[in-house]
């Protein structure tokens, strides 16, 4: 299960890919072995989150999916060589077809992704059912920001279809959101009871409300404040550390706050905490 996962982390965050492009470029037959080893790569990491969505958290799949499960291998091999084949442009083969389909490709394993995810939860007893919600938010934020970065840095979609396309800093931020899905499936995994997933949810809404506007206005007006002014390097820090305190100092008033509103009924009567699967599960 947690290798099923591994295989779809390695293959969305490869590390800097672009350096291996620079180099292998030099030689034509390296260059298309490692595009090879991606498409490759790319299947197994669409089989490999199929795996883990079906088999989460215990590692287990129940005798329904099972005939699902036996037909990943056959569908990463299918996938990998349509892929594989749309490289046939390099020969000069029309395979626009193909290489539209290995882009859908990403959006179709999303949505079976979360199907699964909704319709196997509500057959896991409590504590599962809370982790299960874990893996099932963090791929509903962290998927499609990944799609749409891809779409943003790969293709012509939001250029056409829009009239534009979204700068480095937006697609970026877009694969930074992909994150969130790492970080849940790593506490769902890792811990057999977790809390209600509304808490973290609600402090990185926060966070993320609190943050935009800072970082936006600083990104816009850093340059122009060092043309102004000649600071020496430990003031910059200095600055940067009382701006990232404000910023904590707001989000944790800010946290309070939230947790006050939203908790009001368990602090009223601790019991209700026990009294419906949506609430929070007792930590370890």
């Amino acid at each position: 299960m947690s290798w099923g996962f591994f295989l779809y982390a390695n293959w969305f965050n490869p590390g800097q890919s672009y350096a291996y492009y620079a180099i292998l470029q030099q030689w034509a037959t390296l260059l298309i072995a490692h595009d090879v080893a991606g498409c490759v790569a790319q299947a197994a990491g669409y089989a490999g989150l199929l795996l883990f969505v079906i088999r989460a958290p215990n590692n287990k799949t129940e005798p329904r999916w099972l005939p699902v499960e036996r037909t990943l291998p056959f569908a990463a091999l299918i996938f990998a060589l349509a892929l594989i084949v749309s490289y046939g442009s390099l020969l000069g083969y029309h395979t626009e077809t193909l290489t539209r389909i290995g882009i859908a490709a990403g959006l179709v394993v999303a949505i079976c992704a979360v199907a699964i995810l909704i319709v196997r939860k509500q057959d896991q007893k409590p504590e599962d059912y809370q982790r299960l919600r874990w893996v099932l938010w963090g791929c509903l934020i962290g998927l499609p920001s990944f799609l749409l970065a891809e779409l943003a840095s790969e293709t012509t979609t939001f250029e056409a279809a829009l009239g534009f396309t979204p700068s480095d800093d937006i697609i970026g931020l877009l694969y930074l959101v992909n994150g969130v899905l790492c970080l849940f499936v790593f506490e769902a995994v890792r811990s057999e009871r977790v809390v209600s997933v509304w808490i973290p949810l609600r402090r990185v809404t926060i966070l993320a409300f609190i943050l935009t506007a800072p970082a936006l206005f600083l990104h816009e007006q850093v340059q122009r404040v060092e043309e102004q002014f000649t600071l020496p390097d430990w003031a910059w820090l200095g600055l940067a550390v009382f701006v990232s305190f404000v910023i904590s100092l707001l989000h944790d008033r800010a946290v309070d706050l939230a947790d006050g509103f939203f908790n009001r009924g368990l602090d009223r009567d601790p019991q209700v905490a026990h009294g419906s699967r949506d609430r929070a599960c007792p930590s370890r």
